[in-house]
């Protein structure tokens, strides 16, 4: 009896998730684009990231030498 209910609920999970991935096909095509536009703009704010780095490096090293020159 209590084996039976597991079964069926084991059953309904594995439908769900059958129905789930079939959606998920259905949409990953429409998905698409924004997932290049997130890839994108990943790259730009790693690019943008590493580029204030330096920007900060050179600015606090002329800073730094200005003050050791007065």
């Amino acid at each position: 009896m209590k084996q039976d209910k597991i079964i069926i609920k084991l059953q309904e999970m594995k439908d769900e998730i059958i129905y789930l991935r079939e959606d998920f096909d259905e949409h990953k095509e429409s998905m698409k684009p924004m997932f290049e536009i997130y890839k994108t703009s990943k790259n730009l704010g790693r690019f943008l990231l590493w580029a204030g780095g330096i920007i900060t490096a050179v600015v606090g090293a002329l800073l730094a030498l200005r003050e050791y020159f007065k």
